[in-house]
């Protein structure tokens, strides 16, 4: 676990949070919420984002959202998780984040360090 400072906050950021991010990153910022799930096994796996409070990830920049019931429920959603229920269609949870909040997080663990990601 390593720390950082943010407008002048301490976050502390897991390995796994950190592993988290990338994925986000590399997905376009929009992922399912199945590619946050380690383990090797069905019965041996963790949600990475589970033990998270709804504070501590907007923090992050990351948001857990749910598939829109309406039509008209959808003006919650920003553009790209729209367009993210449209091509997964059978997709009821989305993972979206903040691209500069966690373009920022991660470019403070890369010059604190060497990270997960080897980097």
């Amino acid at each position: 676990m390593r720390t950082i400072s943010i407008n002048r906050t301490e976050i502390q950021i897991p390995v796994a949070i950190e592993r988290a991010l990338h994925t986000l990153k590399t997905s376009g910022y929009v992922a399912k919420k199945s590619q946050f799930v380690e383990g090797n096994t069905r019965r041996y796996e963790t949600y990475v984002l589970a033990g998270l409070s709804y504070r501590s990830l907007t923090r992050l920049g990351i948001s857990v959202k749910v598939k829109p019931l309406t039509f008209s429920a959808e003006h919650f959603l920003s553009r790209r998780e729209m367009r993210f229920f449209k091509d997964h269609p059978r997709c009821d949870y989305v993972v979206s984040g903040n691209a500069k909040r966690i373009n920022l997080i991660l470019s403070k663990l890369e010059d604190t360090g060497k990270g997960c990601m080897g980097s």
